[in-house]
């Protein structure tokens, strides 16, 4: 006999347990993935969807809780788009991001169109000093061209690209 095997009277393996898929177990998960961090409307229906929910049961769920305030797209939008700024990226990127999280694009743009320049420069700037620093051996244009391509990368918009350039060389002149 192996030592899995069972002696008479012994217990019999339980059986898995069957997963309760009921509105009130999706409410209750919806809040405990809540709890760990903020979502979307479209990414909690994926959550929900994912751990077995049936459509019905994710969709009443999400609308609970947008009726209680604790989905807001707008909202996240608006967080999201602030906390892309402080960590360096642009609108443009904080856009391409919200839409991959499910976010409606009026709602992004809402967003982004309360974001003034001075922030989004704002945010440009250390980056673009730190490249700077980086290319400084290289001629004037082809480090602009580095920059230029390095801060689009991250999100940010032609206007802002070249008032980050302009003021850089207008820093340079000033140390000259």
């Amino acid at each position: 006999m192996s030592p899995r095997s069972f002696a008479k009277g012994d217990k019999a393996e339980k059986k898995p347990k069957e997963k309760d898929l009921s509105y009130e177990a999706g409410f209750e998960k919806a809040l405990s993935l809540l709890e760990y961090r903020s979502r979307t409307r479209s990414q909690m229906l994926r959550a929900l969807a994912e751990r077995g929910f049936c459509e019905d049961v994710a969709t009443a769920v999400v609308d609970r809780l947008i009726e209680l305030g604790l989905i807001d797209d707008a909202q996240y939008a608006e967080r999201f788009v602030q906390a892309s700024l402080r960590k360096g990226h642009g609108t443009r990127r904080a856009k391409y991001e919200l839409r991959m999280r499910g976010v409606e694009d009026s709602l992004a743009d809402a967003a982004i169109d309360d974001v003034d320049e001075d922030a989004e420069f704002s945010a440009a700037m250390p980056r673009a000093k730190k490249l700077y620093a980086k290319y400084a051996d290289l001629p004037s244009r082809e480090r602009a061209g580095k920059i230029s391509r390095a801060l689009a990368g991250r999100g940010f918009g032609y206007d802002v690209i070249s008032s980050v350039l302009r003021a850089l060389d207008a820093e340079l002149e000033m140390e000259d």
